[in-house]
């Protein structure tokens, strides 16, 4: 029988006695050294070597040390477990190792993968929610065969390990600190000034620029409110997007574009936020060529303030600051103008004439006024004339189916008069 002993053991593993039953005694003190060489010639990177050093003492049951004489070679299978009994083997390799005057030291991730068991990198092996519970096993192959020292060995952690769980910061080697606690907040940054920075509240502050690499279309950077979503995104080539489960988008300063504005598949409507009876609003139709205004009043203004305002109330109004309104081409109206609600001109009804006033003129005569000096009107269908509105007399008169006053214009008085049935010349 053999009687393997495991003692003085410290640093990553619990203290234990293994015994195994084997034809030699040995008694094996082993230890974790924290720094150990590797002669393997392999490229220099960033990264902590995948390797771990484990060295032991053994003798034999007469307490003598193995290779007292000569180093001696034994094959040892070393596996880590999940469990310090059955469990999931997470990894496993083979070495030869070369004992001398009891002494025996190896790297751990040196050797090679033991039949077809598991070998990863051991840095994967000590990732994930249970790597609290971690076991060694150790099998001395003898004539190519051996049972597992029994109990394993469970790795445990060295005194300064502990920082690792608890640490407050990330400094680089141009003493910056990439990452750490300040406070309430934690800072992320790659130079002397941290660029991203998260407090306790939910709230994040980014000091410069935000680069998103979106792999291809349709991908998004979501925002959550609650339950609402927003989406911010390239649809597909032809445009960006914006798209919300919110009411609408709000912006509280100018919106500038270098470009034109589109709405999507429907009508655009520019209108203010407090438009709750919905009369004052822009309106570009989609499916046709037009454009309407849903207001009361129209106003554009122009250098030096001067303004042009289009009125809806009961009349259309057209109003302007300027001293008059130019139309540089003809303007057709088949309705007529009218200087207010009744009196204007407007086409002809009768079988002559170019133009036609309507409406009850002054002083109940219809007609032309010349810069109120002289006019050419008419009193309904009975009365009219050429008058002289500077001295308040008639030039030429006529009364339907009485006579026709030609009167002398300097003294005014009847100097033709013709009637049905006689002439007068005076």
């Amino acid at each position: 029988k053999i009687k393997i002993i495991l003692i003085g053991i410290s640093g990553y593993f619990q203290n234990k006695n293994i015994i195994m039953t084997k034809k030699i005694k040995y008694t094996i003190a082993m230890g974790i050294a924290f720094m150990g060489l590797s002669f393997s010639l392999e490229a220099a990177d960033g990264n902590p070597p995948e390797l771990m050093t484990y060295q032991g003492y053994l003798v034999d049951g007469t307490g003598a040390p193995l290779g007292a004489e000569s180093p001696e070679n034994h094959d040892v299978v070393f596996r880590i477990w999940t469990a310090l009994e059955s469990g999931v083997k997470k990894w496993s390799e083979q070495q030869t190792v070369t004992v001398d005057k009891g002494y025996f030291s190896v790297l751990l991730g040196e050797g090679s993968q033991f039949n077809s068991e598991p070998y990863p990198r051991l840095s994967t092996v000590f990732y994930g929610a249970d790597i609290s519970e971690r076991f060694l096993g150790m099998t001395v192959l003898l004539g190519g065969k051996g049972n597992e020292i029994s109990p394993r060995l469970r790795w445990v952690s060295s005194p300064f390990a502990f920082s690792s769980s608890q640490a407050r910061q990330l400094i680089d080697d141009s003493g910056n600190r990439n990452f750490y606690k300040d406070g309430a907040e934690l800072r992320l940054g790659v130079g002397a000034e941290s660029t991203l920075n998260i407090k306790e509240n939910g709230d994040v502050n980014i000091n410069g620029k935000l680069n998103v690499n979106l792999p291809e279309y349709g991908f998004n950077i979501t925002l959550k409110n609650g339950a609402k979503t927003t989406n911010i995104g390239a649809r597909h080539a032809s445009h960006f997007y914006f798209n919300t489960d919110m009411p609408d988008f709000y912006f509280n300063k100018p919106i500038q574009v270098n470009g034109r504005i589109y709405s999507y598949n429907q009508d655009t409507i520019l209108s203010p936020s407090n438009n709750s009876g919905n009369d004052n609003y822009l309106k570009i139709y989609k499916d046709k060529d037009v454009i309407e205004a849903r207001t009361k009043e129209f106003k554009v203004t122009g250098n030096s303030n001067r303004t042009f305002e289009i009125k809806m109330n009961s009349n259309t109004e057209f109003l302007t600051s300027n001293n008059q309104f130019y139309m540089n081409k003809k303007l057709t109206n088949v309705g007529g103008f009218y200087v207010d609600a009744d009196r204007g001109i407007k086409n002809v009804t009768g079988q002559f004439g170019t133009v036609q006033t309507v409406g009850n003129g002054k002083s109940g005569y219809e007609g032309y006024s010349i810069d109120g000096r002289y006019a050419f009107m008419s009193k309904d269908n009975n009365e009219v004339g050429i008058y002289n509105d500077l001295d308040n007399q008639w030039i030429l008169y006529n009364k339907k189916d009485s006579h026709l006053v030609i009167r002398n214009p300097k003294t005014f008085k009847d100097s033709i008069v013709l009637t049905s049935t006689q002439s007068q010349f005076k």
